[in-house]
């Protein structure tokens, strides 16, 4: 028995019962240690989530009036067999961290690849972001026989515009990136 929150017209939440859904997947980790200084870590997370039956979903559909987008309005539809919310098929990451001692202190380097597959933001699979990948980099400095560290970092190295966030509601769809 699963539990969903759905928009009212009035912009209110409510739970409403899913029916059921089907959740299983692999989620894998491997580190190599090349050298004492320098770490290989690779990740991957294969995931299937669907709704076995979900006949009276309540989403939010865009109304058209006289040409012009004005807003959601709620509909009754069959979302069995869509995907979860927030739940992508396969995500994968890739870290390359170098560490070294020198006698002034501990510099560190590391850079990070994510990429993921469709996530879909609503029950009507209508709201979702396509695959994407980002590339992320950190360097730090932590002088010796301190209880500090200085760093500098760097997210979205490749600037890949993406949707991070939604909020679908009556007066229309609302997307954070």
């Amino acid at each position: 028995n699963l539990q969903v929150q759905v928009q009212l017209p009035t912009g209110l939440a409510a739970t409403q019962n899913a029916g059921s859904a089907e959740i299983y997947g692999l989620d894998a980790d491997a580190v190599w240690r090349a050298t004492s200084e320098l770490t290989f870590t690779a990740g991957a997370s294969l995931l299937h989530a669907r709704y076995d039956q979900f006949k009276n979903a309540v989403v939010l559909r865009p109304v058209i009036t006289a040409g012009r987008l004005s807003g959601n309005v709620n509909t009754v539809v069959d979302a069995s067999g869509n995907a979860l919310p927030r739940a992508p098929d396969y995500t994968f990451t890739l870290v390359t961290d170098y560490t070294k001692e020198l006698s002034a202190g501990t510099f560190n380097a590391n850079v990070s690849l994510f990429y993921t597959d469709t996530v879909y933001f609503d029950s009507d699979e209508r709201v979702h972001q396509g695959p994407y990948g980002l590339v992320n980099a950190q360097m730090s400095f932590k002088p010796q026989g301190t209880n500090f560290k200085v760093g500098v970092w760097a997210k979205n190295l490749t600037n890949k515009d993406y949707i991070s966030s939604t909020f679908i509601q009556a007066v229309g769809d609302v997307q954070g990136r």
